[in-house]
């Protein structure tokens, strides 16, 4: 789970994804839920991009609530893939 906040904590949407996904016990043991925080308002991108790339998850989850702009930035970053 990736989110990009306005505070330096987890919101509710953060757990959701990982609150659904650990309720079945096949899905809890075949993976790892990681959570990647960062605060939009100290956001230095490309450090981000380098923290999202070094995560080398198959799934990933990103938060656009507070920060719709860096997500659409990130997602669409060649360097991402």
């Amino acid at each position: 789970m990736i989110e990009f906040s306005i505070f330096n904590q987890y919101s509710l949407l953060s757990g959701y994804p990982h609150a659904y996904g650990a309720a079945d016990p096949a899905v809890a043991n075949a993976f790892e839920f990681v959570y990647c925080q960062k605060e939009v308002g100290q956001l230095d991108y490309p450090t981000a991009l380098l923290d999202v790339r070094g995560l080398k998850a198959d799934i990933v989850c990103v938060s656009a609530m507070w920060n719709f702009g860096v997500v659409c930035r990130l997602v669409s970053d060649p360097a991402i893939a």
